[in-house]
C-alpha cells in the first residue's frame, strides 16, 4: 500500500474514533464449491501472473458446452467467476503470453458452431480482445507462447476442411506468416514450446484426407523444419503435450492412435523417448496438460477414457504419474446432517433423504472439497435427524431421525473423526424426527426441542443421560424448524417450523432455566426448514432459506440476529437456487456458513451444490512479535470476540495487563518492517523500556486509561468506505509503568489488521 494512501486511510480512520461517525453495513457474498467435473474438449494453460493452471470451457458426456474457468492451485480446482466470460465452447486453443502476463484463448466449437473470437485472461477476468486480422473460425487447432519473437503462435485446425495456416499474436494484431516450408494440414495437433532451443515443436494430429499423420516439426520464428525421424510415437491425434522443466524436455500423452502402444513421450529435438512409469494416468484422448509453476509438475486432467469422462488430476514430476484430486461429492440430499468438527477443522455430514431413500453415508469437507470416509461400522440410514459439535468430548453426536415407513430410529451416535460410536440413549425420548438440537459449550449440555416423540418438552444430554426439563415458560409444540447456540449472548435459539399446521416466524431464546420468546419489530416470513447457524466471526445468527410448505418457492432472503433485531442482508450474490431442507453448519476456522444440498423451486430432485457466505474480505486480527515484561505481567493486545476492524462497523481492540488506571497509548501504523530509515523491531533500551521493541511505524496513536484489573480496551469506528476493504494497518500499545524500567513504560506485541466486509 503506498504510503500517502496509508497515511490517508489511518486519518480517516483517527478521524472516525475522534468524531463518531455514523456506520452502515458492507455487503457478504454466496459463493459456489462446486467439484470440477470430467469433461473432453477443454482448454488449458499456466496464467503467467500467478503460475498457476487455468481451464477454460470443454464439454460433458451428454450435456452442453461449457463456459467455466476453473483454476488449480496445487490441491484441487477452484471455479473462479469472474465478470466476464467467452461463450462456452470445446476443443479451442489457449496459450500463455508472459510479455503481457495473459492467457490468450482462441476459437473452439460454440453452442452455434466455430468461433473466431480472441479473449485475454489477466488472472481475475476475461476480456474479448478486437483486432483488425484474426484467423478464420475453427476448432482442434493448437496455440503456443514463442519466446524468441515475444509472441503467441497459432497453428491448423478444421472448419469443415484441414488447415495448413500459421498465425502470431502480438497483444494488438493477429498476422498471418508465410513461412517457406509448412507442416501438412493438420487438426487435433499438439505443439508445446521448447525454451532450451528456442523452438515450437508440433506433432500428430490427422491431415486433410483423414490420415493420421506421425510427423514432428519445429519453428523457428522464420519458418518450420521438418524434424520427422519415423520412430517414436506412430500417430497421435487429440492428444495434449507440453513443455516439462524438469526433464527439460517436450512431453506428449494419450491420444488417438491406429495401433496399441505407450501413452507416454518427451522429445530431446532429436528424437522421440518412451516414458515407462509405475503409474499411468490409463490411455486417454481430449485431455489438457499445462505446467504448474509453483511445483514444476505437468498436470493433466479430463480426456475420454473411451466409455467415461473422468474428474482425476494427475501430476507427472519427470519420473512417475501421481493421482493427486479427483472429484469426489456426496450424491443429492435433504433433511440430512452437518456439523462443523472445531478440533479437526472439517464438516461433517451424514445421511439425508436421495432420489431412493434414506441414505447411510458419511462425508467430510474442508476447504480442499468433500471426501467420502469408510467407517468399519456406520449408524442405519436415515434422514429428518439432527447434528451437533460437542467440543468438550471433541466429537460430532447424532440423533434419531427418519427410518422410512413410518418407523424412526431410537439412538445416539458420535463420530470422532475415525469411527462412528453408537452411545447408551438414556432416558431419551422416543420415535424422535423432524426435530432441532444444538450444543450449549458453557453448560455442556445437548439442547432438544420439538419433532415428534418430544411431547413438545425441552430436553438435554449432558454426555451421558437424556433429562426431560420442565421450563415456566415453552414454546409451542413444532417441527421442522431450527436452532443453533448463540455464544455472543450464551443462549440456544429456536425459529420457526410448522407450528398448528402452519409455517411460523417466532424466535425463542433458552439460557439452560427458561425459555423466552424474542419480540422484535421485524421480523423475517414464516418458514419451515431453513438454514440457521451462528456467525462466530461476526457475532450473529444467519437465516437464510426454508419456505412456506408444499410447492411454495424457498425464499431467497439472508438475515442476521444480533441479539436485539433482525437485520436483512443483501449478499452480492444470491444462494443459487433458493432452497429448503438444506445441510449447514458454521466452519469458524474460515469465517463461512456452508450448505449442502436442500431441494430447490423448479425440481423433486434434491441438489448437490455446496456454497458458503462469506465476507468479500475476512476481517482478520493476527498477533506477532512480543510484549516486555512490567510489573503486572506482558500485556497481550488481542481483537475482542466478534468485533474485528470491518468496514462500518466499530472493531474494539483489548490489551494488558497493565497497572492499574495505567494510561494506555494505541500506536497505529503502516508498516512492521521500517519507520523512517530504521528497520522494524527496534530495541528500545536506549530509551529505558528495557527489553522492549517498537514493532509498527507509529504513524497515528490514540489514547485510553486501564481498568482497576489493569485491562484497557479501545473502540474504533471503522468508516462505510469501500475502499478501506483488503487494507492492512498495525497496532501496538504503550502503558506507563513507572517501577519497570528507567523509561516508566512497557509495551505489548502487537497486531496484524485486515480490514474486512460483512
Amino acid at each position: 500500500m503506498p504510503m500517502s494512501c496509508a497515511r490517508q486511510i489511518l486519518g480517516t480512520l483517527l478521524c472516525a474514533f475522534l468524531l463518531g461517525l455514523p456506520t452502515a453495513t458492507a455487503q457478504l457474498q454466496w459463493t459456489p464449491r462446486p467439484e470440477i467435473e470430467g469433461r473432453i474438449g477443454a482448454a488449458m494453460g499456466t496464467d503467467p501472473t500467478t503460475g498457476r493452471v487455468v481451464l477454460f470451457g470443454g464439454s460433458r458426456a451428454g450435456a452442453s458446452r461449457l463456459d467455466e474457468t476453473w483454476e488449480w492451485d496445487g490441491f484441487r480446482w477452484n471455479r473462479r467467476e469472474p465478470a466476464h466470460r467467452p461463450p462456452a465452447r470445446v476443443l479451442a486453443a489457449m496459450a500463455p503470453d508472459p510479455a503481457r502476463n495473459r492467457l490468450v484463448l482462441f476459437g473452439g466449437l460454440g453452442n452455434a458452431g466455430r468461433l473466431a473470437d480472441t479473449w485475454e485472461w489477466d488472472g481475475n477476468d476475461w476480456r474479448q480482445v478486437t483486432s483488425t486480422n484474426a484467423p478464420v473460425a475453427r476448432s482442434r487447432h493448437a496455440m503456443a507462447w514463442h519466446a524468441a519473437t515475444g509472441r503467441v503462435v497459432l497453428y491448423g485446425g478444421e472448419v469443415g476442411l484441414t488447415l495448413d495456416d500459421t498465425w502470431e499474436w502480438d497483444g494488438v494484431d493477429w498476422r498471418l506468416r508465410q513461412p517457406a516450408h509448412s507442416p501438412p494440414p493438420l487438426a487435433g495437433l499438439g505443439m508445446a514450446p521448447d525454451p532450451t532451443r528456442g523452438v515450437l515443436v508440433v506433432h500428430g494430429g490427422d491431415g486433410a484426407s483423414g490420415m493420421l499423420l506421425p510427423q514432428t516439426w519445429e519453428w523457428d520464428g522464420v519458418d518450420w523444419v521438418d524434424r520427422s525421424t519415423g520412430a517414436g510415437p506412430i500417430v497421435e491425434e487429440s492428444l495434449a503435450c507440453c513443455f516439462d522443466p524438469g526433464l527439460g524436455r517436450v512431453v506428449l500423452y494419450g491420444g488417438d492412435a491406429p495401433l496399441p502402444q505407450l501413452d507416454l513421450w518427451s522429445w530431446d529435438g532429436a528424437r522421440w523417448w518412451p516414458g515407462f512409469t509405475r503409474h499411468t494416468p490409463g490411455h486417454r484422448t481430449r485431455h489438457g496438460m499445462a505446467v504448474d509453476d509453483a511445483t514444476g509438475q505437468v498436470i493433466l486432467f479430463g480426456g475420454d477414457l473411451g466409455i467415461t469422462q473422468p474428474s482425476d488430476t494427475w501430476a507427472f514430476d519427470g519420473t512417475d504419474w501421481a493421482k493427486v484430486a479427483e472429484t469426489e461429492r456426496p450424491v443429492g440430499r435433504i433433511n440430512g446432517g452437518l456439523a462443523w468438527d472445531a478440533h479437526r477443522d472439517v464438516a461433517v455430514s451424514f445421511g439425508g433423504l436421495g432420489t431412493v431413500g434414506g441414505l447411510q453415508e458419511t462425508w467430510e469437507w474442508d476447504y480442499r472439497g468433500w471426501r467420502q470416509m469408510q467407517p468399519a461400522v456406520s449408524p442405519p440410514a436415515r434422514s429428518d435427524h439432527a447434528m451437533v459439535y460437542d467440543g468438550l468430548r471433541r466429537r460430532v453426536v447424532m440423533h434419531a431421525g427418519y427410518a422410512g415407513g413410518g418407523v424412526a430410529h431410537d439412538d445416539l451416535w458420535a463420530w470422532d473423526g475415525a469411527q462412528w460410536t453408537q452411545l447408551p440413549n438414556t432416558n431419551a425420548p422416543t420415535s424422535v424426527f423432524d426435530h432441532a438440537l444444538a450444543y450449549d459449550p458453557a453448560r455442556d449440555r445437548v439442547v432438544l426441542f420439538g419433532g415428534t416423540g418430544t411431547a413438545g418438552a425441552t430436553w438435554e444430554y449432558d454426555g451421558n443421560a437424556w433429562q426431560r426439563i420442565v421450563p415456566a415458560t415453552l414454546p409451542p409444540w413444532r417441527m421442522r424448524h431450527a436452532m443453533c447456540f448463540d455464544a455472543a449472548r450464551g443462549e440456544t435459539l429456536l425459529f420457526g417450523g410448522f407450528v398448528n399446521g402452519l409455517p411460523a416466524n417466532d424466535l425463542w431464546a433458552w439460557d439452560g432455566i427458561d425459555w423466552r420468546r424474542l419480540q422484535t419489530a421485524a421480523s423475517p416470513p414464516p418458514r419451515i426448514d431453513p438454514v440457521f447457524a451462528f456467525d462466530s466471526d461476526r457475532g450473529v445468527a444467519v437465516l437464510t432459506g426454508g419456505t412456506t410448505g408444499g410447492f411454495a418457492t424457498p425464499y431467497t432472503d439472508l438475515w442476521d440476529w444480533d441479539g436485539a433485531r433482525w437485520t436483512r442482508r443483501q449478499p452480492l450474490r444470491n444462494l443459487d437456487p433458493p432452497r429448503f431442507g438444506a445441510s449447514a453448519t458454521f466452519v469458524g476456522s474460515r469465517g463461512q456458513l456452508l450448505v449442502f444440498g436442500g431441494r430447490g423451486p423448479t425440481s423433486t430432485l434434491p441438489l448437490f451444490d455446496t456454497w458458503v457466505l462469506e465476507p468479500v474480505v475476512r476481517a482478520t486480527a493476527i498477533p506477532f512479535g512480543r510484549g516486555c515484561a512490567g510489573t503486572a505481567g506482558i500485556a497481550a493486545l488481542r481483537s475482542a470476540e466478534f468485533l474485528a476492524p470491518r468496514v462500518g462497523r466499530t472493531a474494539r481492540f483489548e490489551a494488558g495487563p497493565w497497572p492499574a488506571h495505567a494510561p494506555v497509548a494505541w500506536v497505529f501504523g503502516v508498516s512492521n518492517t521500517r519507520f523512517g530509515g530504521a528497520r522494524l523491531p527496534l530495541s528500545l533500551d536506549l530509551a529505558g523500556l528495557t527489553g522492549c521493541d517498537l514493532l509498527v511505524s507509529a504513524e497515528v496513536s490514540a489514547t485510553s486509561l486501564a481498568d482497576p484489573a489493569g485491562h484497557a480496551a479501545l473502540d474504533l469506528p471503522i468508516p462505510n468506505v469501500p475502499a478501506l476493504l483488503d487494507d492492512v494497518l498495525f497496532l501496538q500499545c504503550f502503558g506507563l509503568d513507572a517501577a519497570a524500567n528507567s523509561g516508566g513504560a512497557v509495551a505489548s506485541d502487537g497486531l496484524l489488521l485486515r480490514i474486512g466486509g460483512w
